[in-house]
């Protein structure tokens, strides 16, 4: 507020003129052309070596942390990147004509997720019609790409703590890439880089290392499918059930839901399938929520793979209550 104040102050006193770069360079175009020296920043004096090593440069927020953690964190993310880099072209090239174009070309989706623009770029890149099962894998390695490019996002590296909140960003996109790999590749590859993460040690001594800031931090903000569902019927208990909800990246597709009420107990039963607009991933799933009044409230959610003989007051299946399925893909 203080800064809208400030500026709608100077433009209606004619104290300055508000511009932003473009509108800049477009009255006045660059007159000269100028080579920037490799490895170099405006911001550590030893080059880049602030984004990879204990360069002593910081933020001045602490005088006493050191930064001992920047180079294992490099170390364990540059690891992942060539590991998954391997498993993407090898996968890739069988729905992508060229996968390193289209990964580069990505971009153009990420700025307009509509379905026309996203179909129009597998009609550039891919080797043919792919089936919506095809187009979500394809969709799944491209957003690993993109996430492992995230996590080396500048201002993780900027600052002096590994829980920095900047620090905890990229290792969230660092995360997603991993969550998306092991269900992409099957075997998983997250134990073996939270080993690498073990050497990076926090400043708070409470927050230990890598390992114990992931574990913290990262794996319970993990989303899946599933997770959204949850969401969505816990949410709907008190906003209602609509035929159609956005919950962020996601839409839901209500197929059925009851509500009973007793008093101040809620009962809500139904089924809703769960679509993620990045990846076209689906899931149908179950749910029941029961709520007690006040803060009192459980709930369950499953895949649902058919329906029962009377909707949603059949019988119930061993499980109902389980967060996930063996055997049904929940990562969205």
């Amino acid at each position: 507020m203080a800064l809208a104040y400030a500026l709608d102050y100077i433009e209606h006193n004619q104290l300055a003129t508000i511009t932003n770069y473009g509108e800049y360079l477009a009255k006045y175009p660059p007159t000269h052309e100028v080579e920037i020296n490799e490895k170099t920043s405006w911001s550590c004096m030893h080059g880049v070596e602030r984004w990879e090593k204990d360069c002593g440069c910081n933020s001045g927020g602490c005088g006493s942390w050191r930064q001992h953690w920047r180079q294992p964190l490099r170390q364990a993310m540059d690891w992942l990147r060539d590991e998954l880099a391997t498993l993407y072209q090898l996968h890739a090239q069988e729905l992508l004509r060229d996968a390193w174009a289209a990964r580069d070309d990505y971009i153009n989706v990420v700025l307009d997720r509509s379905p026309g623009n996203v179909d129009a770029f597998f009609a550039r890149h891919a080797v043919r019609d792919l089936s919506l099962e095809q187009q979500t894998r394809t969709l799944r390695l491209l957003e690993v790409q993109r996430h492992l490019m995230l996590m080396y996002t500048s201002c993780g590296w900027f600052f002096d703590e590994l829980t920095g909140p900047e620090t905890v960003h990229v290792l969230q996109y660092a995360g997603r890439a991993v969550q998306l790999s092991d269900y992409l590749f099957g075997e998983s590859r997250e134990e073996e880089f939270l080993r690498r993460l073990e050497s990076a040690w926090s400043n708070i001594p409470e927050f230990g290392n890598g390992r114990h800031v992931y574990e913290r931090f990262i794996r319970p903000a993990m989303l899946d499918l599933l997770g959204i569902g949850a969401h969505y019927a816990i949410r709907s208990l008190f906003d209602g059930y609509h035929g159609c909800s956005s919950i962020y990246s996601y839409r839901v597709d209500l197929q059925e839901a009851r509500v009973l009420e007793s008093g101040k107990a809620k009962l809500a039963l139904g089924r809703a399938r769960i679509v993620s607009n990045i990846t076209r991933a689906r899931l149908s799933v179950g749910f029941a929520v029961l709520h007690f009044g006040d803060h009192n409230l459980s709930a369950g959610v499953r895949p649902s793979r058919a329906r029962t003989p009377s909707g949603i007051g059949g019988r119930s299946q061993p499980g109902v209550f389980c967060r996930g399925l063996a055997g049904v893909p929940a990562c969205d």
